[in-house]
């Protein structure tokens, strides 16, 4: 005899059955928002608007030679482009962040650039928070 298996799908309550008390659409969104946040921030931080976005400019430092700048100078001098004068290739990033402290995404993006991102002994980075 064979068994059927049910498919597996996930529970949603609303609101009003988790606090039977809470009528008004706004505790109503309020209470659904916190239940979202619980489950998946960075869901939450989009459904409330509340992500943030870092762009990362990582560049050479200008004491350090630059091979891949100078071949791209070569290359466009090449095409007739002789109006441009140094090049230099860096590295262009854009990281989402979710969360609402500005202060703390500032910090942790910085040490990241330190750390990991860039290369400190001989590129630079400055980044910025939107």
């Amino acid at each position: 005899m064979a068994t059927s298996v049910k498919p597996y799908r996930p529970v949603f309550r609303f609101p009003s059955e988790f606090h039977p008390w809470l009528w008004s659409a706004s505790f109503k969104s309020v209470v659904l928002i916190s239940q979202i946040a619980r489950l998946s921030p960075k869901l939450a931080g989009v459904v409330c608007g509340l992500t943030m976005k870092a762009k990362i400019i990582i560049t050479p430092k200008k004491a350090v030679l630059d091979p891949q700048g100078k071949t791209v100078q070569n290359a466009l001098a090449h095409l007739g482009y002789t109006e441009i004068g140094a090049v230099h290739v860096g590295k262009f990033l854009e990281i989402e962040l979710t969360g609402t402290d500005t202060e703390l995404a500032r910090k942790q993006i910085d040490d990241a650039c330190h750390r990991i991102l860039s290369n400190p002994v001989i590129e630079d980075y400055r980044f910025e928070i939107e």
